[in-house]
């Protein structure tokens, strides 16, 4: 996906949609998404508009999260090195996972 060139994340609906009662619907494809992204060892926020690359449906065969899966432009570089930074050191069981 070269249109993922600065990294992206995927979020589930429903964390995205936990206090405001959305579905998949309520989104849409290369729709803007305000994210307030808090790492978990990092108290600091970090505030980004990402772009909607992919939308996974509520009604999706197998046992696929429903969500949306956003991408970051070049201004967003301090956020996608944070996340790899971290990603570097993990070292996870092999197992089923919705990356990319």
């Amino acid at each position: 996906m070269p249109f993922l060139k600065y990294g992206g994340l995927f979020l589930p609906v429903t964390v995205a949609a936990q206090k405001e009662g959305e579905s998949c619907s309520t989104f849409t494809f290369q729709g803007s998404v305000c994210l307030l992204l808090k790492l978990l060892d990092d108290s600091q926020r970090y505030f980004c508009i990402t772009t909607i690359a992919w939308i996974t449906p509520t009604k999706i065969r197998g046992d696929h999260c429903k969500g949306i899966g956003l991408y970051f432009d070049k201004s967003d570089s301090q956020i996608r090195a944070l996340i790899e930074s971290r990603l570097s050191s993990y070292k996870g069981e092999p197992g089923k996972t919705q990356t990319l």
